[in-house]
């Protein structure tokens, strides 16, 4: 009977500091604009404002495991396209490349928001986007990476620190 007694208490107080987290997580996480990691640095959630709190989390061994939140830094990213001749053309062709480029940002949590610039025509002439990253050194891995920074469908590309509205 008393290891039951000792299970169930144990099961309560592993119950109870999953419920806390959980409350706190969805509350207080979602409104904000940082990364969830765990100790190992494994982004687990991405918000929307810059701070940083640990939670610790007791499980039933009873060994807690800190997660805390890492500041992301937001960018615009506007590139304009190459004005020579065939250049529609050549953005289309590298335009899948971009896209797979983009869902994997957004899996990593670091795609916010992105679009095609337009002419008066309706015609794309460029991007923006709105990313984040951990580091600037991150942003610049992505940079090299861009298939339309590589593939020159981007003529000029403009970065600023950005910082997303909460509303």
């Amino acid at each position: 009977m008393a290891t039951n007694l000792i299970k169930f208490f144990k099961k309560f107080l592993v119950s109870i500091a999953f419920a806390r987290f959980e409350a706190v997580f969805r509350n207080i996480a979602p409104k904000q604009n940082s990364a969830l990691a765990d100790a190992r640095g494994d982004i687990l959630y991405t918000g929307k404002e810059n701070w940083g709190i640990p939670f610790p989390l007791i499980f039933s061994t009873f060994k807690s495991l800190t997660l805390t939140l890492k500041p992301v830094k937001q960018y615009l990213v506007t590139g304009l396209d190459s004005t020579n001749e065939g250049a529609l053309e050549h953005r289309m062709s590298v335009r899948p490349a971009h896209f797979e480029m983009a869902k994997k940002l957004k899996e990593k949590g670091n795609f916010v928001l992105g679009g095609a610039i337009l002419n008066d025509e309706e015609k794309m002439i460029g991007s923006s986007m709105v990313v984040q990253f951990e580091t600037e050194a991150d942003l610049q891995k992505w940079l090299d990476e861009e298939p339309y920074i590589q593939q020159k469908v981007w003529e000029k590309v403009d970065i600023k620190p950005y910082k997303v509205a909460n509303v």
